[in-house]
């Protein structure tokens, strides 16, 4: 087993003082429980993952506050239609209340209360609570990454993902997948809502600048 993980040897940022360390410990901790901490603690994109995240959780967030500026009547946020059971301005409290929930609390000890069910049944909230809303979402995800140690990323996350453990960097990504795919349902609802033309709805695409 431990020629199988000095094999990694070459995914390594080891200096020569490092790599000595690792080769004196390594016996112990992959007899522990921290075997898998102490072989992440030598990878040398940890700190890459964590920049990242940042960057797209930011960028991510600010493409659906300029969805829900972008609408072009405030009551349509709160539109529905045949075949969309949820309105952008339900799916935007969603996606806020869940990384306010999962990132915010659950990693940044924020204090914030979930409750889930409001999410889906408060109604015409004013256009710019919302974005107000989106905006301490933003700071509180910002918090809370830039809190983590570089190990924490790979310990188990506090709260189980439907009777499954995972890590923290797999519960990051899941959650990030969660917001890209809702912001793809408001941007449809939005061209949606927008466009009436002669009995049929057409749809305008939106272009957002890379960050």
């Amino acid at each position: 087993m431990c020629l199988q993980a000095l094999s990694f040897q070459n995914s390594f940022d080891l200096s020569s003082q490092n790599f000595f360390r690792f080769i004196i410990e390594l016996p112990l901790y992959l007899l522990g429980e921290n075997r898998d901490l102490f072989i992440y603690s030598h990878l040398k994109n940890i700190p890459m993952l964590k920049e990242t995240l940042l960057e797209i959780y930011e960028r991510d967030l600010l493409q659906l506050q300029k969805e829900i500026e972008s609408y072009e009547d405030e009551s349509q946020i709160w539109m529905v239609k045949d075949g969309i059971s949820n309105s952008a301005g339900n799916l935007c409290l969603h996606l806020c209340g869940n990384l306010k929930h999962f990132i915010g609390a659950t990693l940044g000890h924020t204090g914030y209360v979930r409750n889930r069910d409001a999410e889906f049944e408060l109604k015409d909230i004013p256009r710019h609570a919302l974005i107000a809303d989106i905006e301490s979402t933003i700071e509180a995800v910002n918090k809370s990454l830039t809190n983590l140690s570089e190990l924490d990323f790979f310990k188990k996350f506090p709260l189980e993902k439907h009777g499954r453990v995972v890590t923290t960097d797999f519960m990051l990504l899941h959650l990030l997948g969660h917001l890209s795919y809702h912001i793809g349902q408001i941007n449809y609802h939005r061209r949606l809502v927008s466009n009436k033309e002669t009995g049929s709805w057409k749809l305008e695409p939106v272009h957002y600048e890379s960050k």
